[in-house]
């Protein structure tokens, strides 16, 4: 949701089909506002639950091929 709004909110002219999903662009600005600070906020208290279950081996693990 935050990526889509985001789109939209940078080529409303062209992603006017992505646009119209939303009532207006307050309502755009407003969910794209509000799922990024919740997406990053779900990362870092995963990143940190991941870091003190199995310390930094295990997070280091996540991360490597």
């Amino acid at each position: 949701m935050a990526i889509a709004s985001g789109l939209a909110m940078y080529k409303p002219a062209q992603l006017h089909w992505l646009s119209g999903l939303f009532i207006n662009w307050q309502t755009l600005c407003t969910v794209h506002f509000l799922t990024v600070p919740i997406s990053l906020l779900f990362v870092f208290v995963h990143l940190i639950m991941g870091i003190r279950a199995g310390g930094l081996r295990l997070t280091q693990s996540m991360f490597r091929p």
